[in-house]
């Protein structure tokens, strides 16, 4: 099943001090890896991002990243690989 980038990007739900970028079953047309990353810069430009249930949290280049959507957890970002010319995401599900 193909999941695809949305645009969204925020406190994840799981580990407020972690942020999500967010995850669809549709293709919203966010789904070239520039795209991903130029939504990675705007959150590290802005620095900082509201948690899920209240607070701040600073976000730099050491904030983990999380493949998911608002309000539901997902599977953090654990690597980003180039295979055959297509780039893929991998992904680890919670519990590690």
């Amino acid at each position: 099943m193909a999941i695809f980038f949305d645009g969204d990007f925020g406190s994840y739900r799981g580990y407020y001090e972690d942020l999500y970028i967010g995850r669809s079953d549709k293709d919203e047309g966010f789904d070239t890896v520039g795209q991903i990353k130029a939504a990675l810069d705007k959150a590290l430009d802005v620095g900082v991002m509201h948690g899920y249930k209240g607070g701040e949290f600073s976000i730099s280049d050491n904030t983990l990243v999380w493949f998911s959507s608002y309000g539901d957890c997902g599977d953090m970002i654990v690597d980003v690989q180039k295979i055959n010319g297509d780039i893929f995401i991998i992904t680890k599900e919670d519990g590690f």
